[in-house]
């Protein structure tokens, strides 16, 4: 058969599987039978010269050709080595010569044809030795094909057929194969892996230079068993390197790799993409919440600022007042000459703004100045007794005891006059909940005003929760009701002062508190501008706050903040 049609015949071939399937293995023999004319089971045997056969090269002779199984080779079974051997024998036997006259030449030597024939079926019969002889079968071609641009374009052409006849080396079954273009990864990583990492069979004993047998003591067969191991792993080593050669030369070539490469490349470029634009939205974010809580900040400073400035315009307004209110004092006393100097500076030093405002109202309806004169000395004469009862009443320390709860009593809160009590619901309102040191602050504002019996946080916090007991009441009708308690007299029609109408407890408050502040603070960080429904949440954060309003406080901040910035751009 030509070089040609063996190529052929190896792509025809199924791919080998477990040679213990004898199904399996009728297909595959049948499949090489087919195509030289023969069929499983008959007699496949082939003349072979064998009148030139010498015993003593029994290494260099093709013993599949010697028993007629050229053709079947290491795929020829049991039975067809012992069939074949028969029809040998009986062909070349030294006794049937005279019969079969033309079996072999005459000046041949027949014995040495029969002995070589013997050697042949010796092996071929034994396992161990024809698998030997099978590792070093002279008709396995080893070369392996190279990458060039003719083995890329014809890969599966090339590679397959080279492919098929290595796989008979594997002690691994079952064996993946090559494929073709439309492989998918896994099956083509499953083929690589497994050939990167082939277990290979085939050894190089048969091809020994030395043979034990003829070593004449212990020593020369250890030296020959030491030569012969050593040339076994060299052709070992060789075996192994040719097998890795050729499957890198095959993925060099594979069209599938370089498709699965690119397809691998455009996959990581498109996650360091995703990744990229994850840090980029990240970093965006990041800046817009620095944005925002600079922007709070701002906001923040801006709000301290303003009630600053509320306060101590308020502060001024009552300082000029009451400084108006005194001078006109003084000016009554002076022209009519009702009191000494001495006593004018008590009267405006203990006196707060709306007792001065009182008396000089009723001062000024007097216009006999002996009755200008007796009122004036009756409110010098409460002074001095309110001095002298402050500075008559001892004062007790009461042992402290630390298990017990302090009970809220009428020393706690200290004694209120009606112009404490508004002042005190003015405050109230004048400081909103968030302002720093409140009740401080308000017991200051109180005794600005109110220069006698001084306020301090603690009774200012008590009278708020005395008042806040009372419901949310109108200001006038608070101050009546706490003074009844306190046992003063209701606002008779001489001593009525003005009152406001606003109350301690309002049931809607317009202005943002403290609390509600940070509540809308804390929901601007959690939801970025990129988020869905992103004022719906913020409202449900802020509890007190429908959606149009932190809208609209949001919408506020940011003007105020630019009008802030926009002086100095100019």
């Amino acid at each position: 058969m030509s070089q040609e049609n063996e190529e052929r015949a190896l792509v025809l071939l199924p791919p080998i599987r477990n040679i213990g399937d004898p199904q399996w293995y009728r297909e595959y023999v049948e499949a090489q039978l087919d195509r030289d004319g023969c069929s499983f089971g008959n007699d496949c045997t082939e003349e072979f010269d064998l009148s030139q056969l010498d015993p003593l090269e029994w290494k260099d002779q093709d013993h599949y050709g010697v028993l007629g199984l050229a053709r079947l080779r290491h795929n020829a079974s049991s039975d067809d080595i012992r069939r074949a051997y028969r029809k040998t024998v009986i062909k070349y036997h030294p006794d049937k010569q005279d019969v079969n006259n033309e079996a072999l030449p005459p000046d041949s030597d027949q014995d040495a044809v029969f002995t070589c024939i013997k050697i042949a079926y010796e092996i071929l019969s034994n396992p161990r030795k024809r698998r030997a002889y099978d590792s070093v079968d002279p008709n396995f071609d080893d070369t392996i094909p190279a990458v060039t641009d003719y083995n890329k374009e014809h890969f599966f052409e090339v590679f397959a057929p080279v492919f098929r006849s290595n796989a008979r080396w594997s002690n691994k079954r079952p064996i993946p194969m090559l494929g073709d273009d439309l492989s998918p990864y896994d099956k083509v990583d499953q083929f690589y892996t497994f050939w990167y990492n082939f277990d290979s069979w085939r050894e190089f004993a048969y091809e020994d230079q030395e043979e034990i047998d003829m070593a004449e003591n212990r020593e020369e067969r250890r030296w020959i068993e030491k030569q012969n191991k050593s040339e076994r792993q060299r052709k070992r080593r060789e075996e192994i390197q040719r097998l890795r050669d050729l499957v890198d030369n095959a993925y060099k070539c594979d069209p599938r790799i370089e498709k699965f490469l690119a397809n691998e490349q455009e996959e990581k470029a498109a996650k360091r993409r995703a990744k990229e634009e994850a840090v980029r939205k990240k970093e965006q974010e990041k800046r817009e919440q620095e944005m925002e809580l600079r922007l709070q900040k701002e906001l923040e400073e801006e709000e301290q600022k303003l009630q600053a400035a509320a306060a101590k315009k308020e502060k001024e307004i009552q300082r000029k007042l009451i400084k108006k209110e005194r001078k006109v004092l003084r000016t009554i006393c002076k022209e009519n000459g009702l009191v000494t100097e001495g006593d004018v500076d008590e009267l405006c030093e203990h006196l707060s703004l709306a007792r001065i405002q009182e008396l000089n109202g009723r001062l000024s309806h007097l216009s006999n100045s002996k009755e200008m004169k007796e009122l004036l000395e009756q409110e010098i004469a409460a002074i001095k007794e309110v001095k002298a009862s402050q500075s008559a009443t001892p004062k007790v320390l009461q042992p402290e005891q630390p298990h017990s709860k302090p009970k809220e009593s009428k020393a706690d809160i200290g004694r209120w006059n009606q112009e404490q009590v508004q002042l005190l619901v003015k405050g109230v309102n004048l400081y909103p909940p968030g302002t720093a040191d409140r009740w401080s602050t308000i017991a200051n504002f109180i005794n600005t005003h109110v220069t006698v019996d001084q306020k301090t946080g603690t009774m200012v916090v008590a009278m708020v929760k005395k008042l806040q007991k009372l419901g949310p009441l109108p200001a006038k009708e608070l101050v009546n009701t706490i003074m009844s308690e306190e046992g003063h007299s209701g606002a008779s029609k001489d001593n009525k002062v003005a009152v406001e109408t606003t109350s301690v407890a309002p049931s809607a408050p317009a202005a943002w508190s403290a609390e509600e502040q940070k509540q809308l603070e804390k929901a601007l960080r959690t939801f970025p501008q990129s988020e869905e429904n992103r004022w719906d949440k913020i409202a449900s954060m802020v509890t007190s706050r429908s959606r149009q309003e932190c809208i609209k406080r949001y919408k506020e901040l940011v003007s105020r903040v630019q009008a802030k910035r926009q002086p100095k751009k100019s």
